[in-house]
């Protein structure tokens, strides 16, 4: 069987790439995808990785402290626990994977998936994409890049601003454009999709790569 699917890739000229992973592969574990801790459903943003072990990257305020994530909302299928999270100020938080395993580096874009293989820096103008799991995917512009989110724990400095637009649960989902991961979704305005008055805030996510020293994989 593999012998033939490896055969059938070969004739895409390169559009469809077969990877090998060690490790037990989670469900639901892309970039985007639902995730559970015990109060909370949010969105995986980004997975990573650091010498030693697997993480995934989400929304800062969906962390509450050390509690144990899941890929469904049974509660049953754990991926890890939260370490971390910085939360009012910015708004980013990393759960590190159970030993043994860990997500594939892609996101959800509509029924497919997008391969992210670099890390990069917004700017005004730009063309990205948000993907979440309440709204799925939207793409919009970037209208600034130092912008400021007032919550009522405290206000996030230093954010991405799109007019993208997102509901309740798309919190920590991916901001990204072509192969390279940007943001990590933390709120918006408008009241979900579609809305063409939409405003997205998204936590920029070199900022949270390099208080981990984690990468994109």
């Amino acid at each position: 069987k593999l012998t033939q699917v490896k055969a059938a890739a070969a004739r895409t000229n390169g559009a469809v790439r077969i990877e090998a992973h060690t490790g037990t592969l989670s469900t639901d574990v892309i970039g985007g995808e639902k995730v559970w801790n015990q109060k909370y459903r949010c969105s995986l943003g980004f997975n990573v990785k650091d010498d030693n072990d697997y993480y995934f990257l989400t929304a800062g305020h969906c962390i509450t402290g050390t509690e144990n994530w899941y890929a469904d909302s049974s509660r049953t299928d754990l991926m890890g626990a939260a370490i971390h999270k910085s939360w009012p100020g910015d708004d980013y938080g990393i759960v590190r994977y159970e030993e043994g395993k860990h997500g594939y580096g892609h996101v959800k874009v509509d029924g497919s998936w997008r391969d992210i293989t670099a890390r990069g820096y917004a700017w005004v103008g730009q063309d990205v994409t948000r993907t979440g799991s309440t709204t799925g995917t939207h793409s919009g512009t970037v209208l600034a890049v130092d912008g400021t989110a007032n919550y009522p724990e405290g206000p996030v400095y230093d954010l991405i601003v799109t007019d993208i637009c997102s509901a309740s649960g798309d919190s920590g989902g991916a901001v990204f454009a072509d192969n390279f991961a940007l943001g990590i979704h933390s709120g918006g305005q408008g009241g979900g999709c579609p809305n063409d008055n939409a405003r997205g805030y998204h936590q920029p996510v070199v900022e949270a790569l390099d208080a981990y020293d984690a990468w994109v994989y």
